[in-house]
């Protein structure tokens, strides 16, 4: 296990590498969610098995509970979601020292709403991404503004003064059912 980050309860970091990988292959950094395990998430989503089958390597950042009690990333803390700060720095820290010839990034819940947070605060790091059952960045600015992001949600659309002010990167959001544990 090892810590990334500045921050005193830094994120521990796991990597899935499929027997014989050859080195430049991609590499997709996996978030789980809210009360979850890097390792758990990443067999029972099936990721595991998927980099086996497509010949990849998986980056498993785990949340500690030292940061957040429920083990969510923290998508709503402002200390936590700036290029070059607190848990987003430290994934991207993550993502670059296993980075394959591509990086792709998912998460699922509060995972995914991270996600959201790297794709707008590191475009360039990633080839694109997908969001499970996320929220998207800039929603919450505390704990308690987080539960109005999910419940009822927020228009953050461009006609309510939401401003693109990054280049994008290529991603997919994927949703079903309100997901009361991001």
């Amino acid at each position: 296990m090892t810590g990334f980050g500045s921050n005193p309860g830094a994120l521990q970091m796991f990597e899935y590498v499929p027997d014989g990988l050859p080195s430049g292959r991609p590499a997709v950094v996996v978030l789980h969610g809210c009360t979850q395990d890097a390792a758990g998430y990443a067999r029972g989503s099936g990721w595991v098995g998927l980099a086996d089958r497509l010949r990849f390597k998986l980056v498993l950042p785990q949340q500690v509970s030292a940061n957040n009690f429920s083990k969510c990333f923290n998508w709503f803390q402002a200390t936590d979601i700036k290029r070059g700060a607190g848990e987003a720095e430290s994934i991207a820290q993550m993502a670059r020292y296993s980075a394959g010839s591509r990086t792709y990034v998912t998460g699922l819940s509060a995972g995914g709403a991270m996600i959201s947070v790297m794709l707008a605060a590191y475009p360039e790091l990633f080839a694109g991404g997908g969001v499970v059952a996320g929220l998207p960045y800039g929603c919450a600015a505390s704990m308690i503004d987080a539960y109005s992001c999910m419940n009822p949600g927020k228009d953050l659309t461009r006609s309510n003064g939401a401003t693109r002010c990054a280049p994008r990167a290529r991603g997919r959001g994927l949703h079903g059912r309100p997901d009361e544990y991001a």
